[in-house]
């Protein structure tokens, strides 16, 4: 830009216009530089919306846990299942989910 200015191609209003623009752009360089990346509330929604995900998703295999069950006791051969101090009822040897076992 110097090497141009001092061959009359451009401007002391142009030369000046941009170092004024070069010198901004560096100021938003280093600002952004210096900004945290991600801010607290951004890292608490995304949280909040992964925990929301994996509430559904478990909800969704409890559901198709109790409608398992309630299919297996309509085939009769019902037996009781205990896990984490309820009874469920699961189907016949062999048709029970792998935590039958616990």
């Amino acid at each position: 830009m110097l090497q141009a200015h001092y061959a009359d191609a451009i401007s002391v209003d142009q030369l000046r216009e941009e170092q004024d623009r070069i010198t901004r752009e560096r100021a938003n360089a280093r600002k952004q530089l210096s900004a945290p990346e991600v801010t607290k509330e951004q890292i608490e929604a995304n949280v909040t919306a992964a925990l929301d995900r994996v509430e559904a998703r478990v909800q969704r295999e409890v559901r198709y846990i109790e409608e398992t069950m309630r299919a297996a006791a309509l085939l009769g051969n019902e037996r009781t299942l205990a896990f984490a101090g309820v009874d469920y009822l699961v189907g016949a040897e062999g048709l029970e989910p792998p935590t039958s076992s616990l």
